[in-house]
């Protein structure tokens, strides 16, 4: 077949849409099996092509069931050689488009199909045009742009809709100015990207004009100019005066049958654990107590905490604040239970409108300052370019200078913070953007300032008096997802030292190659040349002084820096690449400070230190001269800002510097007792870097967080350990907190069944994998998938994978392994929808996975998810203990099991099976912990010959023999 349009591209005014179906999503393993080719303009689609081909192999399960394609359709479909040529000539010399096109590409040109093409992706180009898109799938773009539905993953109808969103995001760029258009272009140009001739060309078409899009004249204004306009910021929340308690009763009676929130909330249900949470909730309010909450799944804990909070908070004008551990649930929060809670309070008769407000670290937010003062400084490579083109057309469409909306990989979010606020360079006073209401962070602020419920996450709340106090103050706090507070503490409180870390603020201070041509020394000993003040002027050869040898200095910090961490590095085992591998870290102890090597090690840092020293002391010199010039407090004095602009630049260099000579003076120093200090190799740049966190993160958290508050509520659907909160509150510091644990409403009785297969091998014994692949697919024959097998480590999932997916395959059921098959997202929505799925999963997949219904009837945790024993910050809190395996890492596991059990029931009509391959949960004593912290929950232990037809009697409700069975969670066992 031939295209009428083929050779034709001069002007991109026609191109080729492609796609492709294959077995699979590795170009290196995989072929394919169907050719999708659409030929069209910007006026519409002129000629389409199709065709399948057969793979000469078996197709894998989950492509027959995601696309509809059988082998006995590709059997009679002809070979890749005999649909080369109709291809290749449809293609002809046009622009291929294609969503995430170098994949259909290397896919085509592995069949022989050699594409030279300019090659177009609309996948990158949504990410620029359609920033703050929760996902950009070919089908998540389309609907976005309004493109008309087609059959998903037939390649034909992919390729249609790949030419009509093509099309329409061509419109979307035309919405912009040439000014704007010519300067993606050459970011784009410079990214490496084909996309950049089609901003060109763009651009060509259009006389300049109007830059934001508005209709009032200021879009003809430079975008400097725009943001120079006065915005009107939000007043704080003011204290109502009223000292009168939160009525409970009146409180709870909003949640009872034929309440506001039953006519809101879609099959909303009375729950008794429910009431009971919030009732404890107001009453911490009213009596500022600290409470703990264990509410298990089911409870509705998010309205039970979000009630009170919110009555309170409007009745005295307090702000409360919440904390959460993921972005899921912040999301969850915001965009959903919150909206609701404000229409059933508008509907019970609430005037006042209930404020709120997401809150981020000030590095998530753009500085415009820093925007526009760097956006034409030189690029420093494609990722500096592409991040620039990304901001650039973000910019006039962002409310909220979030960098969440851009979709940035890893090398772009290391350029982010060339532009994002940071501390110490943000100040109202001499920012115009700040000033007049325009500065992102501070709008942020502003709001969080003006709202009721304030939402951030652990990690601010933790970090929020390192940060400069982002968050406006609060006396009320509420920490969901509360088991990882301890986790999150250490991690805010852990510091990394690497050489780029020490060689970095001093760039700023000495060297000629940072933003500051000369250093901020040499700019500072001219400025005291020039400056008018004649104190500074009489210091300004003892500043050149200083300068130049600090120039020599930060020379000699280069080389023993390097030095230092070459011979650090030198004392940890060869890299096993890969994963992380704890051989890559080593703890420094005191048998390692023995060695020999170690003396060496520490008469280097001693002439380290003695640099770094010299390095501030200059600084500090410099500092005191700035403060002491007679200059006028007047900001539009140029000569006072750039005072004050040295003050700020040079503190903003000194104290990061300052911060990093205490974390190696306290690692090479004498050990406190306080600390845990080690060597790491990065695993993706082999970086050395020497470590510290705290061992105990009680103390950091009362003096950081606790001893502010009047009222902290922390709560989790697991904080219990066999029915005691002594693990969690002994970790956290919050020995006389208030405790509840409410139990899930749901009748895990009657709906649960635990089944402990007994002859299973030891997990250390070699026979263990064989064992688990055996019964995992006898298992998932008897329950048709349907199921989520829970792994702790990604090598063991892997051999599990390889095992057991041909020959469950062969009985109609598709097995998916976490980083295999797909993103999480990609992966829990395959379980959702696809019957006959089980999915494969570490780590995350232990608690983010919510599936309701019987797609998911199955869980399987393989091994009891003890933490790794050699990891440095955990070895060294066990060393502190006399029992430190029951004391620590039987809590801990049992925390994760119980997070992974919770993943099987998920509404009251849900029934299910849990299967724990581990036998150590009945052979070793510590095993009662994990089974008594479940709900009350049917249990047999039985052999694995046993389980799948087991298994299979329960999920169908049919009767089973049950004189082996008991009670989990009860004294019977």
């Amino acid at each position: 077949m031939s295209s009428s349009f083929a050779g034709s591209n001069a002007s991109h005014d026609r191109f080729v849409a492609v796609d492709t179906e294959t077995t699979g999503i590795s170009p290196d393993r995989d072929v394919v099996i169907e050719i999708g080719v659409v030929v069209f303009s910007r006026d519409g689609i002129a000629e389409r092509y199709t065709q399948t081909v057969n793979p000469g192999r078996k197709l894998p399960l989950e492509i027959v069931r995601l696309t509809g394609i059988t082998d006995d359709e590709l059997a009679t479909s002809p070979s890749i050689e005999d649909v080369r040529s109709p291809v290749r000539q449809l293609l002809g010399t046009l622009p291929v488009v294609a969503h995430n096109v170098d994949f259909d590409v290397r896919m085509l040109e592995k069949s022989g199909i050699p594409i030279p093409n300019r090659k177009l992706d609309t996948f990158r180009l949504a990410t620029l045009l359609l920033p703050n898109l929760p996902g950009y799938s070919l089908g998540a773009v389309a609907t976005a742009l309004g493109v008309e539905d087609a059959l998903a993953h037939r390649a034909l109808p992919d390729a249609e809709r790949t030419a009509n969103i093509f099309i329409e995001l061509l419109a979307l760029m035309d919405q912009f100015d040439e000014r704007t258009l010519g300067q993606a272009a050459g970011f784009a140009q410079q990214a490496g990207w084909p996309e950049a001739s089609l901003f060109r060309a763009a651009a060509d078409r259009m006389l300049s004009g109007p830059l934001f899009g508005s209709q009032d004249g200021t879009r003809a204004l430079l975008p400097e100019i725009r943001f120079m306009a006065p915005r009107e910021i939000p007043k704080p929340l003011q204290r109502t005066g009223s000292q009168s308690t939160l009525n409970i009763d009146g409180m709870l009676s909003l949640l009872s049958p034929g309440g506001p929130l039953s006519h809101v909330l879609e099959q909303f249900e009375s729950r008794p654990t429910q009431v009971r949470m919030a009732g404890a909730v107001g009453r911490a309010l009213n009596d500022e107590h600290e409470l703990l909450v264990e509410a298990g799944t089911g409870t509705g804990k998010s309205l039970a905490y979000l009630l009170p909070a919110a009555l309170f908070a409007i009745d005295r004008g307090e702000r409360v604040a919440i904390t959460t551990n993921t972005l899921a649930l912040q999301d969850q929060l915001y965009r959903k239970d919150l909206p609701d809670l404000r229409a059933a309070l508008h509907e019970h008769g609430m005037r006042e409108d209930l404020r709120v407000a997401v809150m981020k670290g000030r590095t998530n937010y753009l500085c415009l300052r820093r925007w526009f003062d760097h956006l034409n400084d030189p690029i420093e490579d494609p990722a500096d370019a592409s991040l620039r083109a990304k901001i650039l057309l973000w910019l006039p469409h962002t409310e909220t200078g979030d960098k969440a909306e851009l979709r940035l990989n890893r090398d772009e979010e290391r350029h982010w913070r060339n532009f994002a606020s940071e501390k110490g360079r943000c100040s109202s006073k001499r920012c115009p953007y700040a000033r007049n209401g325009q500065c992102f962070l501070y709008r942020a602020r502003a709001n969080a300032a003006n709202a009721h419920v304030v939402i951030a996450n652990h990690s601010l709340v933790l970090s929020n008096s390192a940060q400069g106090f982002v968050l406006p103050q609060f006396e009320r706090l509420i920490v969901d997802e509360a088991h990882h507070l301890e986790e999150e503490a250490t991690s805010q409180f852990t510091w990394s030292v690497d050489r780029g870390e020490i060689e970095e603020p001093i760039k700023l201070l000495v060297t000629t190659d940072s933003p500051t041509v000369g250093g901020l020394f040499n700019v500072a000993a001219t400025f005291f040349l020039r400056a008018g003040d004649l104190t500074a002027a009489k210091e300004a050869s003892e500043a050149s002084r200083l300068a130049a040898e600090a120039a020599g200095t930060s020379n000699a910090i280069s080389a023993i820096a390097g030095e230092l961490m070459t011979r650090l590095g030198a004392l940890l085992p060869p890299s096993r690449g890969g994963r992380q591998s704890w051989s890559d870290q080593l703890r420094l102890t005191d048998a390692v400070k023995y060695r020999g090597q170690w003396a060496e090690l520490a008469l280097l840092w001693g002439k380290l230190d003695r640099d770094l020293i010299a390095i501030l002391d200059s600084g500090r010199w410099f500092l005191k001269i700035l403060d002491g010039m007679s200059l006028p407090e007047d900001e539009t004095n140029p000569t006072s800002a750039m005072r004050d602009e040295l003050t700020v630049d040079m503190q903003t260099a000194l104290e990061p510097l300052t911060a990093i000579r205490s974390q190696l003076l306290s690692a090479f120093g004498v050990d406190d007792g306080r600390s845990v200090f080690w060597v790491e190799r990065s695993v993706a740049q082999g970086n050395i870097s020497i470590n510290g966190a705290p061992l105990d993160v009680s103390d950091l958290l009362r003096t950081e967080v606790f001893n502010d508050l009047r009222t902290c509520v922390l709560t989790s659907a697991t904080l219990t350990i066999d029915g005691s909160f002594t693990y969690i509150s002994e970790r956290l510091g919050l020995g006389d907190a208030l405790q509840l644990a409410l139990g899930s409403p749901f009748d895990h009785e009657k709906s649960t069944l635990v089944y402990i297969p007994d002859d299973m091998p030891d997990p250390k014994n070699a026979s263990f994998q064989e064992a688990v692949n055996r019964a995992l697919i006898d298992l998932l024959r008897a329950t048709q998938g349907r199921a989520l097998v829970l792994f702790t480590s990604h090598a063991a999932l892997r051999t599990t994978l390889g095992a057991i997916k041909e020959p469950l395959a062969r009985h109609n059921i598709s097995v998916l392994g976490q980083s295999v098959d797909g993103s999480f997202r990609q992966l829990t929505d395959r379980l959702r929808t696809n019957p006959g799925t089980a999915l494969l999963g570490t780590s995350s997949y232990w608690e983010g996975v919510d599936v309701v219904g019987d797609a998911l009837s199955l869980v399987v945790i393989v091994k009891l998810p003890f933490p790794v024993p050699s990891e440095p910050v955990f070895e060294a809190r066990c060393e502190l203990s006399q029992d430190p395996f029951n004391e620590l890492s039987v809590p801990k596991a049992v925390l994760k099991f119980k997070q992974g059990f919770g993943r099987l029931i998920r509404s009251d009509q849900d029934r299910g099976v849990c299967v724990v391959l581990d036998s150590r949960v009945i052979s070793r004593r510590y095993g009662q912990s994990f089974l008594h912290s479940l709900p009350p929950s049917q249990v047999v232990v039985r052999s694995s010959y046993d389980l799948a037809q087991t298994a299979g009697q329960w999920l169908n409700r049919e009767y089973v023999d049950t004189h082996d069975y008991a009670l989990v969670g009860d004294d019977q066992w």
